[in-house]
């Protein structure tokens, strides 16, 4: 028997400044353009993610629009029923390029 795997590792631009705010912990809510080229066109995948406690502080201080971000994390659903990322490890790659909006 396996056990269910739920994890997740993206790369990809932020597409807006992260929202961040206080509830019973810090939280920080966030957009990613993750591309994927393909021979004769482009296609972009937008990703909602999700940081909590010491992780929403990272981003808080960290991140902002354009920059490249690695994700791990796990997917799951917000009350809405919408897919999401919830990240447990976020790390800044780059900072934006002046020809790549996302």
């Amino acid at each position: 028997m396996f056990d269910d795997i739920n994890k997740i590792v993206l790369t990809g631009r932020l597409t807006h400044p992260p929202r961040t705010g206080m509830g019973k912990i810090k939280y920080a809510f966030y957009s990613i353009a993750v591309n994927k080229q393909y021979k004769d066109h482009k296609k972009t995948t937008y990703v909602n993610v999700a940081a909590f406690g010491n992780n929403a502080d990272y981003v808080e201080h960290n991140l902002n629009k354009g920059n490249k971000v690695k994700i791990v994390g796990e997917l799951s659903t917000d009350s809405n029923g919408e897919l999401m990322v919830v990240a447990e490890n976020q790390e800044l790659k780059e900072c934006p390029k002046n020809d790549e909006p996302f």
